[in-house]
């Protein structure tokens, strides 16, 4: 900043998209998994947000969450329910 702080800031661009009042599916971009882990995109700065949202509500089948920035690995109960558990975390979302 102006002062010599270091800050993080979203562009201009990523605030408009990111109204307040959205549900938390509107800052998703994707959700993928490779049959052992689930990784969830999201606009950046939103990842923290909706891993603290899943920790709070457990859909069902989330061991837990690691989030960075713009992404979040969810880790699944079970791996043969990988599916199941993307449903209920989209439901939560929703």
């Amino acid at each position: 900043d102006h002062h010599g702080r270091t800050t993080y800031k979203l562009s201009e661009q990523e605030v408009e998209k990111n109204v307040m009042g959205q549900s938390f599916i509107a800052l998703v971009k994707k959700i993928a998994h490779n049959g052992s882990l689930i990784v969830i995109s999201t606009t950046p700065g939103s990842a923290s947000l909706i891993a603290r949202h899943l920790d709070i509500t457990r859909p069902d089948g989330i061991l837990g969450t690691i989030a960075g920035d713009d992404t979040i690995f969810v880790a699944p109960f079970k791996c043969s329910e990988i599916k199941k558990t993307i449903n209920a975390i989209k439901e939560s979302l929703s």
